[in-house]
């Protein structure tokens, strides 16, 4: 089964958090799905961060495609940066750190 990640708004963006529906395999990349507030689900793809300067350890990269929100937004395929989120109630819930770019 896909790895779920559930995200309490419509879109990604700095700041917003993504919580594991289970516990993620900390060295497994690969699928995931987002499911976003609106019942929206895009999939994606999670990998180790390959940058040394990409932040603080456990950051990932998660590389989204295009969707569209269930306003009729069109949202572009986009890669994020993603670390674990030092406030969260929850363990394994991660934060975006910001939108990485193209290639």
């Amino acid at each position: 089964m896909t790895p779920r990640l559930a995200c309490g708004r419509t879109h990604l963006f700095p700041g917003a958090r993504l919580t594991p529906e289970a516990p993620l395999a900390a060295a497994a990349p690969g699928a995931v799905v987002v499911a976003f507030a609106d019942g929206v689900e895009a999939p994606g793809r999670l990998a180790p961060e390959a940058d040394p300067d990409a932040g603080p350890p456990g950051v990932l990269r998660l590389d989204l495609a295009a969707h569209v929100t269930a306003a009729g937004t069109p949202i572009p395929a986009r890669a994020w940066r993603l670390a674990p989120d030092p406030s969260a109630e929850a363990p394994g819930r991660f934060r975006v750190l910001r939108r990485l770019g193209r290639g």
